[in-house]
């Protein structure tokens, strides 16, 4: 027998850890277009920590948006019967540009084939830096009785070219190992000028560390932005379809084509498999 798998409720925590706690917003008290707009947006937020599932992408949505707008627009007074106020529909527009702007700027990247960045040159240079000495030191340095002044500049230390933290390690362990054994061959190897360039390196390595801290911080904070407003629009699509199915359940035609406007999170089915062919009864023999 399958065992099912125990819910308990990890997912519903770490939304709230990741968007804060939120209360479920008051209709009532909307008394403007920007209280409808701080409704929708709260209302987004509190969905999302009790469970809601965006049905599609920001794009697919943001798409549909003048459509269903103007389908609100255009039917205002049947919809408003439904409780699709105008107010609500006027609020839902700052919600979507708000939206549609984070999602440009995330598509926003370097352009193919233009080189490397300025981050990638200093990185790179920082690696053939310190690859080339440690390379210089395992030449002069070799069998077990050199094992551990080896190790003091770091010679066999995990060294990618593209990565931050193990170029700034090599460069900082070029420099201990220098102060550590100061009157052997492989001290004199690096030479004032080496240390000079070496210290110089891990300065502008620090730097792309703390912004690229700073950048990872303000993506995470444009993710739930995105996430919230995007719950926002879907909400808006839900209250926009429940009172178009109401308004016009006498009048099929317009109820199809004002549903059929809101996007639909789109099925997987299985491919039916052909019917198996029955063997042929052999002929009784006579």
């Amino acid at each position: 027998m399958a065992s099912t798998r125990k819910r308990t409720g990890a997912s519903k925590r770490q939304q709230k850890q990741r968007l804060g706690a939120a209360k479920p917003p008051d209709e009532s008290k909307i008394r403007s277009i920007q209280g409808a707009t701080a409704y929708w947006e709260e209302r987004g937020r509190y969905e999302l920590t009790t469970g809601l599932s965006l049905r599609v992408g920001p794009d697919e949505d943001l798409a549909a948006f003048k459509a269903v707008w103007r389908a609100a627009h255009e039917h205002g007074r049947a919809l408003a019967e439904r409780h699709q106020a105008p107010m609500l529909v006027a609020g839902i527009e700052p919600i979507a540009a708000r939206l549609g702007d984070i999602v440009s700027l995330a598509g926003v990247g370097e352009v193919p084939g233009v080189g490397q960045s300025p981050v990638e040159i200093v990185v790179a240079a920082g690696a053939r830096f310190a690859s080339a000495r440690r390379r210089a030191i395992g030449r002069i340095a070799k069998g077990g009785k050199n094992r551990s002044l080896r190790h003091a500049f770091g010679v066999s230390l995990p060294l990618h070219p593209t990565n931050v933290d193990e170029v700034r390690n090599a460069c900082l362990r070029l420099l201990a190992g220098r102060a550590e054994h100061p009157g052997t061959l492989a001290a004199r190897m690096i030479t004032p000028g080496d240390v000079k360039k070496a210290r110089a390196f891990v300065a502008q390595l620090e730097n792309i560390k703390e912004e690229a801290g700073a950048r990872k911080s303000s993506d995470a904070q444009m993710a739930r932005e995105r996430d919230v407003l995007h719950a926002a629009l879907e909400l808006f699509y839900d209250r926009f379809a429940a009172a178009a199915d109401l308004a016009f359940e006498d009048d099929d035609g317009r109820r199809v084509a004002l549903l059929s406007l809101v996007p639909r999170r789109k099925e997987r089915r299985a491919a039916a498999k052909p019917a198996a062919q029955a063997k042929p009864v052999p002929a009784a023999s006579t």
